[in-house]
């Protein structure tokens, strides 16, 4: 097998070197779309000096706090100086460390380094190049299949153990039947693929600390004494200004590395075992930290572009191998939604200036609404932006039981709502591709905190909601995690599908719903301010 892989790997790697030139400036159009690869760029740092990564010795608090002193920080001359100093110690330790062992959170220690971006290069120059000479004419792209999950599979060796290469998941492209040679045999190549979160520049990694078990935290030596077990109760029993939590006693994973039911429900806080605990590998407790995921088809759906689904039984593909069809069950990881971490500020103009243009984006607000200072919103309104006009709109839940009883008044300010935002569209991995449904969805997001000691940057992990058998899609919801449902709004199935169509067609093109569902509300994102289904149960037009 790791024959076929380093031989599938060389002579991809060689027909692309063939083919395409490797400079570019990295732009692509599909379907009249146009659109940027837009790849980090850091200055060169100056690593000569050694210095010593250590984490805190202080005993941390059971339950985190956000540190909302970065901002002040960042306006004092002799504090910025101590968080550079910080940072550049990470990206010391990190460049040393063996690509597979690095932290999943954190800043690269040189973008241009860590991550390639030789294939998407030599793609995208390619296209330009053709737009340029033959305007009328398209080039083949049948080779962009395999040439898309050379970039996946080249990205997971950096990130995998070579000695364990069964651990890596297997990443397929499926297009379309019959597919014309002319047309895209896989996704535009406009982002770099990862499963990390990489901190923009100035965000300094904060260590979460770790427990002083041996082994596994959950045999009975351990489980009654982990630290990590007593962070994670106190982290199901306690939520800022109220709200509903599980009370669950135990680590939120059983022994099958599934999040208790309770968990799940209720969207604790995972906290998990880190880099500073003395337990292994074999601990319950790890699970996100040890880069566990799926294997999935990136496959054409039609109306609604690019999609993901648990792959059905394969054999002999080039770059993947074979594959046995496995069950994902409830409560089980996909994968982490990976992507560059920015200060929402920051996030939010990249949305205004750039992503409304391409009428799409991939951002998600990472709504802190486990600290005191910024919980104004229940976890639900974590939410996917998508900006047109200058206009934000909003992943939050409709309903009328979804929003709790909070005093606003004293959180007015709407730039407490997040602090960090979580950007998947130069970087990233397959959850970018997971699409919306208005109802059903089978995978949902939950904070998950590893090696990240800062409560409002937690990793955005996506998990089963329900059972995921091999040729489902793996969809999510913009629109919260409650099903619609016409009594709520005083209508019956009929007046709500007329509603919402009439939704669908008042909507910007790119806010549209083709979701297929039968309670599909017409549109994936919800506008701040007044929408049509707050019209209808204010007035009393609902009929």
């Amino acid at each position: 097998m790791a024959r076929r892989f380093w031989a599938a790997r060389a002579n991809l790697r060689a027909a692309a070197l063939l083919r395409f030139a490797p400079r570019c400036r990295s732009r692509f159009i599909d379907g009249g779309r146009l659109g940027t690869s837009t790849i980090l760029k850091t200055e060169a740092e100056d690593l000569t000096k050694p210095t010593t990564w250590t984490a805190p010795t202080e005993k941390p608090p059971l339950v985190l706090k956000a540190d909302l002193t970065t901002t002040d920080e960042r306006h004092d001359l002799v504090k910025l100086e101590r968080l550079e100093a910080r940072i550049k110690q990470f990206k010391l330790e990190q460049r040393l460390a063996p690509s597979w062992t690095r932290q999943i959170a954190g800043p690269s220690y040189d973008i241009k380094e860590e991550f390639s971006t030789e294939i998407q290069d030599a793609v995208n120059k390619r296209e330009r190049a053709w737009r340029k000479s033959r305007p009328t004419e398209h080039p083949l792209r049948d080779a962009y299949k395999g040439l898309f999950e050379q970039m996946v599979f080249e990205a997971s060796l950096q990130e995998y153990p070579p000695s364990l290469p069964d651990f890596r998941p297997k990443i397929r492209i499926v297009p379309p039947v019959d597919l014309p040679p002319q047309y895209w045999s896989s996704p535009p190549f406009e982002f770099t693929y990862t499963n990390r979160v990489v901190y923009s520049d100035g965000i300094v990694p904060k260590q979460a600390p770790g427990c002083s078990c041996k082994g596994n935290c959950g045999s009975p030596d351990n489980r009654f004494k982990c630290e990590c077990r007593n962070r994670q109760i106190q982290a199901s029993r306690t939520r800022p200004n109220g709200g509903p939590r599980s009370n669950h006693d135990d680590f939120a994973y059983d022994d099958q590395e599934r999040l208790n039911s309770d968990v799940l429900l209720r969207q604790d806080p995972i906290i998990e075992c880190n880099s500073q605990c003395g337990c292994g590998t074999e601990c319950q407790n790890r699970v996100v930290g040890l880069r566990q995921g799926i294997s999935v088809d990136i496959f054409y759906t039609g109306l609604n572009g690019w999609g993901v689904r648990l792959p059905e039984r394969y054999t002999n593909d080039p770059i993947n191998g074979s594959y046995s069809p496995q069950i994902v069950r409830r409560g089980e990881l996909l994968a982490i939604y990976a992507g560059e971490l920015l200060r929402s500020p920051d996030a939010h103009a990249r949305d205004d200036l750039v992503y409304c243009h391409v009428k799409r984006n991939y951002i998600y607000d990472l709504d802190s609404w486990t600290t005191e200072k910024i919980a104004v919103a229940p976890p639900d309104s974590a939410h996917k932006t998508v900006s047109s006009a200058g206009q934000r709109k909003r992943k939050k839940p409709r309903g009328p039981s979804m929003t709790p009883e909070v005093d606003q008044t004293a959180f007015a300010d709407d730039s407490f709502t997040s602090l960090y935002s979580i950007d998947a569209f130069s970087m990233g991995n397959w959850t970018r591709f997971a699409n919306h449904v208005c109802e059903g969805s089978n995978a949902v997001p939950r904070p998950v905190y590893v090696d990240e000691g800062d409560v409002s940057r937690p990793l955005w992990v996506f998990f089963a909601r329900k059972d995921i058998y091999p040729g489902d899609e793996i969809t999510i919801s913009y629109a919260g995690e409650v099903d619609p449902n016409p009594a709520d709004y005083g209508l019956t199935r009929a007046q709500y599908i007329e509603r919402a169509n009439r939704s669908r067609e008042e909507a910007p093109p790119h806010h549209r719903c083709y979701c297929g569902k039968r309670l599909c509300r017409g549109r994936m994102f919800v506008v701040d301010g007044e929408m049509l289904w707050d019209k209808l149960v204010e007035d009393g037009t609902a009929m």
